[in-house]
């Protein structure tokens, strides 16, 4: 088993077993598929790609998400796999 393929699923368990989300969406570019999300404690900002465009068409800004940066992916569910790949990032406020 990979590194990140062990780092992918102790985020999955860890997102199982009540870990609150620490990022919240910011934008929506539904014509790139790609979503804005700032990480709550840090102000860190970053894009995600989502390919599947209904599950695209239902997010909403403000919406709580779960993010494991060591793995690069995005978890909308608690209860589900990761869904998204984390395309850049940046510090602090600023866009990516």
């Amino acid at each position: 088993m990979t590194r990140a393929t062990v780092a992918v699923l102790l985020a999955w368990l860890a997102l199982t077993q009540g870990v609150p989300p620490c990022c919240v969406i910011t934008a929506i570019d539904l014509r790139k598929a790609q979503v804005t999300a700032q990480e709550s404690s840090t102000g860190h900002r970053f894009r995600f790609e989502l390919k599947e465009r209904e599950q695209l068409r239902k997010l909403k800004v403000g919406q709580k998400i779960w993010a494991d940066f060591a793995a690069g992916t995005v978890t909308l569910d608690p209860q589900a796999k990761p869904c998204c790949s984390i395309l850049k990032s940046t510090p602090g406020g600023t866009d990516p």
